[in-house]
């Protein structure tokens, strides 16, 4: 299942599953205790 959808023509992309997204970028990284809250503030 994708946690993540495109949307529109101009690279626009909606997260179906955002505490997913957070937990697999945690787990690539080596940082078992990512969420959604630290990974969103990482992205601003």
């Amino acid at each position: 299942m994708s946690c993540i959808a495109w949307e529109g023509t101009n690279g626009e992309f909606k997260l179906i599953d955002p505490d997913e997204v957070a937990r697999r970028w945690g787990e690539r990284k080596s940082k078992p205790n990512m969420n959604y809250d630290k990974l969103s503030r990482a992205l601003r």
